[in-house]
């Protein structure tokens, strides 16, 4: 299932799963077995889904929400920092983020 809602789509995870299908509804929906706390909706249009194929998935876990919708990232490690000198001094932080 497609999922990407963050500022940076080409590095997002692009699916999730795989999680068992409950039950098919007309010829395109499929319902999802979902957890509670996720903020998508358990009717899938065919179109979002993907076949399984093995253990190759690399997210098995939907992202976390907070209360205004957004994805709540956690910072793992700083791995990179650098000043940019220019008329105000900016301290640049690269940061990787689970």
């Amino acid at each position: 299932m497609e999922l990407a809602n963050t500022p940076f789509h080409k590095l997002a995870t692009r699916y999730y799963g795989p999680f068992p299908i409950s039950e098919r509804i007309g010829t395109v929906h499929y319902k999802l077995e979902l957890l509670t706390r996720t903020k998508i909706h358990i009717v899938i249009h065919v179109s979002l889904l993907k076949n399984y194929h093995g253990d190759h998935i690399v997210n098995k876990d939907l992202p976390a929400y907070t209360e205004d919708g957004d994805i709540q990232l956690k910072p793992l490690v700083v791995l990179d920092k650098r000043m940019k000198k220019a008329n105000n001094p900016i301290t640049k932080v690269l940061i990787q983020w689970k």
